[in-house]
């Protein structure tokens, strides 16, 4: 049974999502057990990762064009809005992250920092980690469908 090419690509774009999120759970056990350059080089992997798939999908389109959602069911077209909604906050909240984090140079600083300045970074990644976790089981339920179109 050959696989679809837009299947396989989805695919692989659900397996750098679950991946993006386990950096991001990582991440946020880095952190907490206060192994901040720990922190930072998992936040830039799952970064990267983001990176590396927002470079993928204008060539996906490119080759491979769109899908043909006409042919999903109502159900699944939903279900596909939503995920697009969680890997907005999965990015925006990722970004905000990082600017937070730069603008406060929470990387390179000496001694404790105060709760207050790091509250909005927290909000931010708090923010990636369920909107990652949301788009992974979205993802999933759409992907599911195309291997049974």
């Amino acid at each position: 049974m050959a696989i679809d090419p837009k299947t396989a690509y989805w695919t692989g774009a659900l397996v750098n999502m679950a991946l993006i999120v386990a950096l991001l759970f990582s991440g946020l056990r880095a952190i907490r057990s206060g192994r901040v350059q720990r922190h930072l080089r998992l936040m830039i992997s799952a970064a990267s990762l983001v990176g590396l798939f927002l470079l993928s999908y204008p060539a996906k389109l490119a080759f491979l064009g769109r899908e043909q959602l006409e042919l999903w069911s109502r159900y699944h077209v939903w279900v596909l809005r939503f995920h697009e909604l969680c890997v907005f906050c999965l990015v925006v909240g990722g970004g905000f992250a990082v600017y937070r984090a730069l603008s406060l140079g929470l990387w390179n600083r000496e001694g404790p920092v105060r709760a207050m300045d790091t509250r909005g970074h927290r909000r931010a990644g708090w923010t990636a980690i369920v909107g990652g976790s949301l788009g992974i089981l979205s993802a999933a339920y759409v992907l599911h469908g195309m291997y049974t179109r």
